[in-house]
């Protein structure tokens, strides 16, 4: 009866994992070939791989953004002006995603400052957020 009841258990238990689990997830990875670099206006880019993984079974749209206490900017590799990128159902995409810090703001001058990488799928009535935190690093004067 013991071996019943612990089989029943783990059973339970995955079952359980299986519906709280989140239907998108990032993982956020910094380029570090160069660390950063300085473009012709004086501005400071990282270059980051995120990895977005869509777990439900429709293709959605990811919106991609940042939180930090300096100002930092987002960029898409291969989109203008836009933060969404579309996942389809039950697949990872790959973004690189470029973070920029003009001169004037902290950040740039700073060795590293913390921010929050964001990505939000809505669907219908509900919106579904994850989050990774990652470093900005500035060039140090």
């Amino acid at each position: 009866m013991i071996y019943t009841a612990l089989w029943s258990a783990i059973g339970v238990g995955l079952i359980y994992a299986l519906f709280i689990r989140t239907d998108i997830e990032l993982t956020v990875s910094p380029v570090r070939n160069p660390v950063y670099v300085v473009q012709s206006d004086g501005a400071i880019r990282n270059i980051y791989d995120v990895r977005l993984r869509n777990k439900s079974g429709d293709d959605r749209d990811f919106r991609l953004s940042l939180t930090s206490d300096d100002i930092l900017r987002i960029r898409l590799e291969g989109q203008e002006n836009t933060y969404s990128v579309n996942v389809a159902a039950d697949s990872t995409h790959l973004q690189r995603v470029y973070v920029t810090a003009r001169p004037q703001d902290p950040a740039a001058t700073r060795a590293v400052t913390d921010f929050r990488f964001w990505v939000e799928a809505t669907d219908g009535d509900t919106t579904t957020r994850a989050s990774q935190a990652t470093v900005f690093n500035g060039r140090v004067q």
